[in-house]
């Protein structure tokens, strides 16, 4: 799940507070503007967070291509 945010730290930490109680793994946490990453400085436009989901529980069992059923 990658997410854009606008609305800063708070916002980041509010958000990823819920994904993570929820079984959700955070991959990156980067707020708008100058950030140090593993690959140097990065400008960014928006905020951005994103997750992997490590609860089978909601697991998507749909074939490829189709809505998960």
């Amino acid at each position: 799940m990658h997410i854009g945010t606008h609305g800063g730290h708070d916002l980041n930490v509010v958000l990823a507070k819920i994904f993570e109680d929820n079984g959700w793994r955070q991959v990156w946490n980067f707020e708008k503007g100058l950030q140090t990453t593993k690959w140097g400085p990065v400008e960014f436009g928006d905020g951005i967070l994103s997750f992997i989901n490590e609860n089978p529980a909601l697991e998507c069992k749909g074939r490829a291509g189709t809505a998960g059923t």
